[in-house]
C-alpha cells in the first residue's frame, strides 16, 4: 500500500485500498508523495501549515488555504463536490487543477495554473479574483456549460501568451452566459487579460443598436501587440435594433467609441454560440481595453460636450501640413490616436492654450485627438488628415 505522511496535524481518516478519506484540518506539514491520493470526503483547511503535494488530492468540500501549498509537476488537485469555495489568504498555485462534480466551484482568492485547467464538469465563478495561466498553462475540455464565470472585476488571464498561436478564453458574464474570446497575437509576447460583462461600459448613443455586453482585454506592456480578435454571442444578447448583417466591431479609445476594423456581419459559430465577429487590434491598453459589437453609428458624448461647450477647436481641419489645437483651458497633454486604437502622436507639458503639430509624418486618415488640461479637464475630437 502507498503511504501518505502526515505531521503534526489533526484528521479522521480511514483506509481503502491506495486512498485515504479524511477530513482534514492542518497546522503543520501535510506531504502527499508521487502516486498516492488523498481523497477527502469534506472541506481541507489549511489553517497555518505546509502541504506538499506530488501525488493528487480530491476534494468534495471547500478549501480554505491560509498556510503554504506547495505543487508538484506531476499533481491534480480535483474538486468534485458539490457547490464548492476556494478561499483564504492565500493564493495557491495548482500543478493541475480539474474541475469536476455536480456544483460550481466559487473563488474568494485567485487560482493560479502551471499545467492544465481541466473543465470536466461544471464552472469556476472568478467573483472579484482572477484565474491565472502561468506561462506553460493550458485549458482543456471547457465548453458553453463549462467555463470561467467573470461576474465580477476577476478575469481569466493568459500569461506569456504564444505568439502567432490562437488562444482560447472561455469566458461569460453568468453561469447561463457564454461570452468567449479568442486571440492571435502575431506582435510580442504579451500577457492578457480577459473578461466580459453585461451592458455596454461606457454607454453609447445607439444602445439597443448593440449586442448587449462589453468584453474588457488589456494587456500588461502596451504597445507592440497586432492581434485578431473573435468574440462569440448568441442571439438573446443582441439589442432590439441590432441588425446582424451590419454588425461592426466597436473600441473604446480613450473614452471614445471607434469603428475596429474588419467586415460587417455575424459569422454562424453554432453550437459553441449562435454568432462570433473578428476584428483586429493593435492596442489593448488600459485606457483602450473594451470592445463591443453594434450595427449603429455611434456619437461621442464627449464629442457632443465639445460642439455645445465650443471649448476646443481644431483648424484647419481636415489638414494637409501643419495642425492648431486651441483651448479655452491650458492644454497639459495631447495624445492622438488612428483609428485603430493606436497612440500615434503623444505630447506632454504643453502649458498653454494653443498647440500646433506638424501632420507630415502621418498617413492620410481620420485621427481622434484627446486633449487634457492640468485641471483633469478633457477633450476629444476628430482631425481628417488629407493631402
Amino acid at each position: 500500500m502507498k503511504i501518505v505522511k502526515f505531521t503534526l496535524f489533526t484528521a479522521l481518516f480511514m483506509f481503502s485500498a491506495n486512498i485515504i478519506m479524511a477530513q482534514v484540518y492542518n497546522s503543520v506539514n501535510l506531504t502527499i508523495e508521487n502516486g498516492c491520493f488523498l481523497h477527502i470526503d469534506g472541506a481541507l483547511n489549511n489553517a497555518s501549515g505546509d502541504i506538499n503535494n506530488s501525488g493528487t488530492i480530491i476534494l468534495t468540500g471547500n478549501y480554505i488555504n491560509n498556510g503554504s501549498f506547495t505543487s508538484g509537476n506531476s499533481s491534480f488537485v480535483k474538486m468534485e463536490g458539490a457547490a464548492q469555495n476556494i478561499s483564504g489568504s492565500n493564493a495557491t498555485t495548482y500543478n493541475n487543477l480539474v474541475v469536476d462534480g455536480s456544483g460550481d466551484k466559487s473563488l474568494f482568492v485567485d487560482a493560479r495554473i502551471k499545467g492544465t485547467l481541466d473543465f470536466a464538469n461544471n464552472k469556476i465563478i472568478a467573483g472579484n479574483n482572477n484565474v491565472v495561466l502561468m506561462p506553460a498553462a493550458t485549458i482543456t475540455n471547457a465548453s458553453n456549460a463549462k467555463f470561467v464565470v467573470t461576474n465580477g472585476t476577476g478575469a481569466l488571464i493568459k500569461n506569456s501568451m504564444p505568439a502567432s498561436t490562437n488562444f482560447f478564453f472561455p469566458i461569460g458574464s453568468a453561469v447561463n452566459s457564454y461570452k468567449p474570446v479568442q486571440l492571435n497575437n502575431s506582435g510580442v509576447v504579451d500577457t492578457f487579460s480577459v473578461r466580459v460583462t453585461p451592458g455596454l461600459v461606457p454607454p453609447t448613443s445607439a444602445d439597443n443598436s448593440c449586442v448587449q455586453y462589453t468584453w474588457v482585454i488589456t494587456e500588461t506592456n502596451p504597445g507592440g501587440s497586432n492581434a485578431t480578435l473573435k468574440v462569440g454571442w448568441n442571439t438573446v444578447d443582441e439589442g432590439i435594433s441590432y441588425i446582424r448583417a451590419q454588425g461592426l466591431f466597436w473600441h473604446n479609445v480613450g473614452g471614445v467609441w471607434l469603428t475596429a476594423p474588419g467586415n460587417p456581419g455575424a459569422v454562424s459559430n453554432s453550437p459553441t454560440t449562435d454568432w462570433r465577429q473578428q476584428t483586429s487590434i493593435t492596442d489593448f491598453s488600459s485606457n483602450a481595453n473594451k470592445f463591443i459589437l453594434s450595427s449603429g453609428t455611434l456619437v461621442d458624448v464627449e464629442e457632443n460636450e465639445l460642439t455645445a461647450g465650443n471649448t476646443i477647436s481644431v483648424y484647419p481641419n481636415p489638414t494637409g501640413s501643419s495642425t492648431t489645437i486651441a483651448s479655452s483651458f491650458p492644454l497639459e497633454q495631447v495624445m492622438i490616436m488612428d483609428y485603430s486604437g493606436k497612440v500615434v502622436g503623444n505630447y506632454n507639458n504643453i502649458e498653454s492654450n494653443k498647440f500646433v503639430f506638424s501632420a507630415d509624418n502621418f498617413a492620410d486618415g481620420m485621427y481622434i485627438i484627446s486633449a487634457s488640461g492640468s485641471n483633469g479637464e478633457r477633450k476629444v475630437c476628430k482631425l481628417m488628415i488629407s493631402r
